[in-house]
């Protein structure tokens, strides 16, 4: 197994992949890659075949004291027929040997479902809940006076 770039002549095939897994627009995956110039592409490839392919983004993620390196990762994959062979694990430990060595540490995954990536030891921190309730319900919470101070740069 060999884990490498994926060059722009490369994007077709990945586009084709992702449709694939996922059941996307092989036209609006390949637009998405042709437009967007931040997206990286990984795969893991058994020879010439590509059996395995994810994308991340490089961002920092401010802290409060500063800002950290992070990497964005989405569009795991692996094609249908060469699922259940570990390639997931493989190609996942490969980029996060590769983001250590580029002093990235931190990673934020976009899972299609999070127990299956928690075998690989992501885990979910932060948590989106919509709530609805009567505004009667909030009476306890009393306007109050004040004011907001920027004490930081913008």
């Amino acid at each position: 197994m060999q884990y490498k770039s994926l060059s722009n002549e490369q994007h077709d095939l990945f586009a084709q992949h992702d449709a694939e897994a996922f059941g996307e627009s092989f036209e609006e995956l390949r637009q998405w890659l042709e437009d967007d110039k931040e997206v990286q592409l990984r795969g893991l490839f058994d020879g010439d075949e590509l059996v395995a392919q994810l994308c991340f983004y490089h961002f920092d993620i401010l802290d409060g004291r500063g800002s950290l390196p992070c990497a964005g990762i989405g569009a795991v994959s692996c094609r249908p027929s060469h699922r259940r062979r570990g390639y997931v694990a493989l190609l996942m430990r490969h980029l996060c040997d590769e983001l250590l060595q580029n002093g990235i540490a931190l990673s934020a995954l976009h899972p299609f479902k999070m127990s299956f990536y928690r075998q690989f030891g992501w885990a979910t921190f932060v948590e989106r809940r919509i709530v609805q309730a009567d505004m009667q319900a909030f009476a306890a919470f009393r306007k109050t006076t004040g004011r907001f101070e920027q004490v930081g740069p913008a």
